[in-house]
């Protein structure tokens, strides 16, 4: 064979190297997208039902991104059985967040608003950070809430008051072999708490939710449909949506230098209502995008309000 001209060699070398680029490229692609699996269906490690604890919110302020994820991939190892293999946290998700950041705070948020005291109490995203197996959360708070002057002078006044800052699950079953899980909401306990620290009327079309699905996306579902043939009392049913949540720092919250929180936002996935209770959301999840909001899940989480 013929010694390969020098022409001929640096043309191959440009070659290899434009192919090394494409692929290099790909491989970024994929591992922006989530690599990590679930264990269910026929791949399920387990047949009976797992009683998920629902862990509490925490302190999210100033940490770095490295202990929030450290923090995470604990409680996701509180079940291993659920996991195919070794959880990565997704790229897609959790590369926006900046180390040593505030986070937008449960009691700022809902009392205060963007500002200075805006990042006041547990991070609002510990909710689902922690609660990694909860794959399509329902975020229902009274965000902002009017008050009477005649009952408070201020929100400060409010604040100090027994109100509520969420409504959390108050129950979490994942069935593996079945590819779902339930999630239950006390919605009119939530109504009555929140009306007795508040002294005024909290019909239940007041309670409106959103849908926080990052953890979905995070295990490998990139989309997902509020059923409108499963789900009841619920406005906003039917599209298919594909799940682009992520985290990052932005300036919503109105603190210098921003704060880390989640983005963006989505009409089809915000200012749900309720009708009345009790009211069910059936929420479809699948790794690609289907051919119709009617195709079978991959997964399905079948959210619960009394």
């Amino acid at each position: 064979m013929k010694a390969l001209t020098s022409g001929k060699r640096l043309w191959l070398l440009s070659a290899l190297t434009v192919s090394l680029l494409i692929l290099g490229r790909a491989v970024l692609k994929v591992q922006a997208q989530s690599v990590n699996r679930l264990a269910v269906g026929q791949a399920a490690k387990v047949s009976t039902p797992i009683y998920l604890t629902v862990n509490p919110p925490s302190a999210l302020n100033f940490l770095s991104k490295q202990e929030v994820l450290d923090r995470r991939r604990q409680f996701l190892y509180q079940h291993p059985e659920l996991l195919c293999y070794q959880y990565l946290p997704t790229a897609a998700v959790f590369d926006a967040i900046e180390d040593g950041k505030p986070w937008w705070g449960m009691r700022g948020q809902i009392f205060f608003g963007p500002g200075m005291r805006s990042i006041e109490g547990d991070g609002e995203e510990s909710r689902f950070l922690n609660n990694p197996f909860l794959l399509v959360q329902a975020n229902l708070i009274m965000e902002k809430i009017a008050f009477d002057e005649n009952q408070f002078s201020s929100q400060e006044e409010l604040s100090n008051t027994a109100m509520p800052l969420e409504c959390p699950p108050t129950s979490a079953v994942f069935y593996a072999r079945e590819r779902r899980e339930e999630i239950g909401y006390d919605v009119s306990a939530f109504l009555r708490a929140t009306e007795s620290a508040t002294r005024t009327s909290q019909p239940v079309p007041s309670a409106k939710l959103d849908l926080v699905a990052y953890n979905a996306r995070d295990l490998g579902y990139n989309w997902l449909c509020l059923s409108n043939t499963d789900s009841s009392n619920l406005v906003k049913v039917g599209s298919l949506v594909a799940i682009d949540q992520y985290i990052h720092s932005g300036p919503s919250c109105g603190y210098p230098g921003g704060c880390n929180n989640m983005s963006p936002y989505n009409d089809k996935l915000f200012d749900i209502g309720l009708k009345a209770l009790p009211a069910r959301g059936v929420v479809k999840l699948w790794h690609n995008m289907p051919r119709s909001p009617a195709d079978p899940a991959d997964f399905t989480v079948q959210l619960f309000f009394k």
